[in-house]
């Protein structure tokens, strides 16, 4: 069993199944697991697809992981050219997938010159102001704005910049 905080939670190899709704009493704290249906933005930094690699497989797995417990999961991702897919395959992917709405902002993260040069006179780091763009700011803004969310999940640091207008 896994061990968290004062008591012990149930795991997957002790009988636990999220379709249920159950209360635990450990020592003295009571746990309860409702199973609630919520309306998560994950934020990408890539695409979850195709799922060849570390990266991809994680953001997959989160995706999936939020589907599995019922959640209604809208999808914002970078499309970079080092991991740049048609919107055909795209489409193709999420159509395995029921509860899921994506929006892809193509954002060109190729290293430059100048743009090395630019961050040594700044406070972010080269990697961060990489990802620094107008249009995945009007795409982020126009999601947030067209729906409300019970969670938003940032994957990576590379969020942080934009956490003002998240908030």
């Amino acid at each position: 069993m896994a061990r968290h905080g004062v008591g012990y939670l149930p795991s997957a190899s002790s009988g636990f199944n999220a379709d249920d709704s159950r209360k635990y009493r450990y020592r003295w704290i009571e746990i309860s697991f409702q199973k609630k249906e919520m309306k998560v933005l994950q934020m990408a930094y890539r695409l979850p697809f195709p799922p060849k690699d570390g990266g991809a497989l994680g953001l997959l797995r989160i995706l999936e992981g939020y589907l599995e417990t019922g959640n209604e999961v809208h999808l914002l991702c970078i499309r970079t050219p080092k991991h740049w897919i048609s919107d055909e395959e795209i489409q193709s992917y999420l159509s395995h997938y029921s509860g899921v709405t994506c929006t892809v902002v193509d954002v060109n993260t190729r290293p430059t010159v100048w743009g090395a040069i630019k961050s040594l006179f700044s406070s972010s780091s080269y990697h961060a102001l990489r990802l620094n763009d107008l249009g995945l700011m009007k795409s982020m803004t126009q999601v947030l704005t067209n729906s409300q969310f019970d969670v938003i999940h940032l994957d990576g640091p590379f969020w942080l910049p934009y956490l003002e207008q998240i908030r």
